[in-house]
């Protein structure tokens, strides 16, 4: 699932998942639904935008890890700055600044799936 209020986002990251043959779930523009979406779709994975019109990206990921502790997640985002990437670890998620490249978020999702298997913890890096 694909939560960004970008639709250039969209359609690079879902270009992209399916290159790696995965099938994009969803796509969520709002951040206010995006547990909601998320409890819908039941997706393996949640790449999350930390900036929404609406409300706070970091705010839905510890929404979201309240409700689903070993939800696997990605965030996007252009603040790039430590404590942003230092809350993001606290909260277990795997981060990824923007704009990368092509091979960086093939390269995160892949390191993601691969931990999951291997740490039932679920902690990302």
């Amino acid at each position: 699932m694909i939560a960004d209020d970008n639709p250039v986002v969209h359609d690079l990251v879902s270009a992209q998942m399916a290159v790696l043959g995965h099938e994009v779930a969803g796509v969520e523009t709002n951040g206010k639904n995006v547990l909601a979406t998320y409890r819908r779709l039941n997706p393996d994975l949640l790449i999350l935008d930390i900036s929404f019109e609406d409300t706070d990206g970091l705010t839905v990921l510890r929404q979201l890890r309240a409700a689903y502790p070993e939800a696997k997640v990605l965030v996007l985002s252009a603040n790039d700055q430590k404590e942003t990437r230092s809350i993001v670890t606290k909260l277990k998620a795997a981060f990824l600044a923007k704009p990368f490249a092509v091979a960086d978020i093939q390269a995160a999702v892949a390191k993601i799936f691969a931990q999951s298997s291997s740490n039932s913890a679920g902690a990302f890096k």
